[in-house]
């Protein structure tokens, strides 16, 4: 099989693939996911595509920026070629842009190296609509070995191909301007509070196709630390010493050290910061999701180290190489392990603090309810006093509601008696005396004021009739009670 033939079918990645787990690995389902997240992966703008490949020995990196020119590096007819150890390194301008490379390149260059299905799911990650429980919580490393060889070639005892695949979290000081009004989009749905952080997580992607026949790797990177794409050059430049034909696995070292410089920085940080109460409750979060994310660091580095002592026990290194890496992925679990204890101080001390916080809140509000009780007893005595001078107004009330009655009752029955005296006291009566006594006579024109007295009493029971239809007819509440 020539590697134009190796080349056919690479449109139905990963369904071609020959070496998968088919009771766990259901390349139907990643196909049909693959294609789903296409878009929000992978760019689809060819002037922006960009894959870069370093190959062992040759100094000068080469640029790929369309499926015809990576086909054509790909089915190189030189043999050679294919035994020398390749970098891809696929970048993307941020965390949450596409990645820039098609999807078209993407299933080529995965369809060739026969990439296995659990990298697709790492890949995943770098979805700009991953959300964050995926962001922070769905790490892993994965390994699969399986027999195979170059084109052409027959499964024989040194014809292993080593496959391993992680993702790797840390985190950089980002240059973004917080001043800046025109990041304020993005951060919106973050909250204020992330755009006063001077961190940013990020998430570098690791594969290794090792190939025992061949004692070659290839590596492919995506998003790969400024401090790893340094050693990655260096090492790529170095032919005869370099580290890479020592271990085949010491680039994971390299990745794995850089990512962790800035985590004694980044829990100083955050621990820095745990006395302010406003965002201790932001800081506390973080600090738990830099836990897990170095738990996860330290699962990777384990899964390494199984991987290394596998290709030792298979003959792919000797023993001396092996126990050097086992060595260093050792004191790189120690140093994690450090990171973990400082986390756990700094989540102990912010607890403390948020307990103490607690504490005194409470005394304040035990202080203030009992101001609000002391308050409370001063206006009851307060109201207890007016009620007693409204009882007292009360009771005055009704004694001079007595004597008015009273009152009302005596005048009631003089007020008759007053009116005959004034009638008799008039000019209309006249008085006499003769021998046989007194005579009382009345004059013609009394009848004038029996009229007019008569004619007054009406006009007045008229005047209190008519103004007391005129309140009713005007009064609301009145008008109420009569809808009512």
């Amino acid at each position: 099989m020539t590697f134009k033939h190796q080349m056919l079918g690479w449109e139905k990645y990963p369904i071609t693939l020959s070496h998968t787990v088919r009771w766990v690995d259901d390349v139907y389902y990643l196909q049909e996911q693959l294609e789903k997240k296409s878009e929000a992966l992978f760019i689809n703008e060819p002037l922006k595509i960009k894959l870069e490949v370093f190959t062992q020995g040759v100094e000068t990196p080469h640029n790929i920026t369309t499926i015809t020119s990576l086909e054509e590096f790909l089915i190189v007819p030189d043999a050679v070629a294919h035994e020398q150890t390749k970098i891809f390194i696929i970048s993307q301008r941020n965390s949450w842009t596409r990645l820039k490379i098609s999807f078209e390149m993407f299933k080529m260059l995965c369809h060739f190296y026969q990439v296995f299905p659990k990298y697709i799911e790492s890949v995943f990650r770098f979805s700009v609509n991953t959300c964050r429980t995926e962001e922070y919580f769905s790490g892993g490393c994965y390994r699969h070995v399986h027999e195979g060889g170059g084109p052409g070639s027959e499964h024989t005892n040194n014809s292993a191909i080593f496959e391993i695949s992680y993702n790797l979290r840390h985190f950089e000081e980002h240059s973004r301007n917080l001043q800046d009004p025109e990041s304020s989009d993005r951060f919106e749905k973050y909250g204020r509070q992330q755009l006063q952080d001077l961190w940013s997580s990020r998430q570098c992607s690791v594969y290794q196709n090792y190939s025992h026949r061949n004692n070659a790797s290839i590596w492919i990177f995506i998003q790969v630390p400024s401090r790893t794409r340094y050693h990655l050059e260096r090492l790529n430049s170095e032919r005869n010493d370099s580290p890479i034909s020592d271990h085949p696995m010491c680039i994971h070292l390299h990745v794995l050290v850089s990512c962790e410089k800035n985590w004694g920085s980044y829990i100083g940080y955050l621990g820095m910061n745990c006395h302010q109460f406003q965002s201790l409750a932001y800081l506390r979060r973080k600090l738990e999701d830099a836990r897990s994310l170095l738990k996860t660091n330290l699962g990777i580095a384990s899964t390494l180290s199984d991987q290394a002592e596998e290709m030792q026990r298979r003959g792919v290194v000797v023993a001396e190489p092996n126990e050097r890496f086992q060595s260093e992925v050792r004191q790189y679990k120690l140093r994690l392990q450090c990171h973990i204890c400082n986390v756990k101080k700094h989540l102990a001390f912010s607890e403390d603090i948020r307990l103490l916080v607690f504490k005194i809140m409470d005394f304040r509000n035990d202080e203030l309810l009992r101001v609000n009780s002391y308050s409370l007893k001063d206006v009851a005595k307060e109201t207890a006093s007016e009620n007693k001078a409204m009882v007292t107004i009360a009771k005055q009330s009704l004694s001079d509601s007595r004597m008015v009655k009273i009152t009302t009752v005596i005048a009631t029955i003089y007020l008759p008696l007053s009116l005959v005296a004034s009638f008799f006291s008039t000019g209309l009566v006249q008085y006499s005396e003769n021998g046989e006594g007194a005579n009382i006579t009345m004059r013609n024109a009394t009848w004038v004021f029996i009229v007019i007295c008569v004619s007054l009493m009406a006009c007045t029971l008229a005047s209190v009739y008519f103004w007391a239809r005129r309140g009713i007819k005007f009064n609301p509440f009145t008008e109420k009670l009569c809808m009512a």
